[in-house]
C-alpha cells in the first residue's frame, strides 16, 4: 500500500519567507546530533576537561566525544548544518551544491560513525558501554529517518533562488 503523499496537506506555514520548503524540527535535530563531535569540540567541551570534572568513570563520554576518527566523521555533517543556516538566497554556490546532496552528506556521516565506532570497539579502544550502544541506536534512527522521510529529501532539492523566487537552487 503507498504511503499518502504529504505535500497535498502543505500550508503556507511548511514554507520559508523564500518560498522553499522549511527545514523541519527532526532534520534539524538529526543535523545536529550528526556533527555533536566537532559542536562539542568547538564548545570545549573535550574528554580532558569531562574527565578533570568527573573523573575516571566517565572517561568513556569524554572518548566518545573527542576521538579524531569521530571529529572527522562529524565533518559532512557539520557542512550541512552550516549550509541549512546560510540558506538564503544570496548563498554561494558551494553551499547550495552542499545543501544539494545534504541527504547523502548526512547519511554518509551515520554511516562513518557507525564504522568509527564499531572499528574502535573492534581494536580494543575501548569496551562496549550503553553510551556506545545509546549513540549506534541514534546513528541507526537518523539513517531511517534520513532514508524513509521524502519531506527531508524534498527539503533538501529546494533552495531559494538567487532572485528570492521559490526555486530549487
Amino acid at each position: 500500500m503507498a504511503e499518502p503523499d504529504y505535500r497535498r496537506s502543505l500550508t503556507l506555514a511548511d514554507l520559508d519567507e523564500h518560498g522553499c520548503l522549511k527545514i523541519t524540527f527532526g532534520l534539524w535535530l538529526t543535523m545536529v546530533f550528526l556533527c555533536r563531535h566537532l559542536i562539542l569540540l568547538l564548545l570545549g567541551a573535550t574528554s580532558s576537561l569531562a574527565n578533570f570534572t568527573y573523573g575516571q568513570a566517565s572517561a568513556s563520554y569524554g572518548v566518545i566525544f573527542s576521538h579524531p576518527w569521530f571529529l572527522l566523521a562529524s565533518a559532512p555533517a557539520l557542512a550541512v548544518l552550516v549550509a541549512g543556516m546560510r540558506r538564503t538566497p544570496s548563498a554561494p554556490e558551494p553551499l547550495r551544491a552542499i545543501w544539494r546532496f545534504g541527504a547523502r552528506l548526512l547519511i554518509l556521516a551515520a554511516v562513518l560513525d557507525l564504522v568509527v565506532l564499531g572499528v574502535l570497539i573492534g581494536i580494543g579502544r575501548f569496551d562496549v558501554e550503553s553510551t556506545h550502544i545509546l549513540q549506534a541506536i541514534l546513528d541507526a534512527l537518523c539513517l531511517v529517518y534520513l532514508t524513509r522521510t521524502k519531506r527531508a529529501w524534498d527539503t533538501f532539492a529546494d533552495f531559494p533562488s538567487r532572485e528570492g523566487k521559490k526555486g530549487s537552487g
